[in-house]
């Protein structure tokens, strides 16, 4: 289940805060990721210049730190946690 929660927020390859933005910008608004989970995460911004995300169940997150360098990509501090769908096995 851990593995899972992680997965679902994780994306392939190093993306830096300036490619997020730059993404959505670019795509009219909306820039849309696909997570190792094979979830799709929806990256916008609000009023207050935040970059928002946003999951298939409607959950919400703010990305509050941005482009911590690590070993192997990039991370993003965000202020909740997505909880994914249960999947039946």
């Amino acid at each position: 289940q851990l593995s899972s929660l992680i997965t679902y927020h994780a994306i392939a390859g190093k993306v830096s805060i300036k490619d997020i933005t730059k993404s959505i910008h670019d795509h009219k608004g909306i820039a849309t990721y696909i997570t190792l989970a094979g979830s799709k995460i929806a990256a916008t911004i609000d009023a207050n210049r935040n970059i928002v995300l946003t999951d298939e169940t409607g959950g919400r997150c703010v990305i509050s730190r941005f482009d911590v360098e690590q070993k192997n990509g990039m991370l993003h501090v965000v202020n909740s946690v997505f909880i994914p769908k249960p999947r039946v096995i």
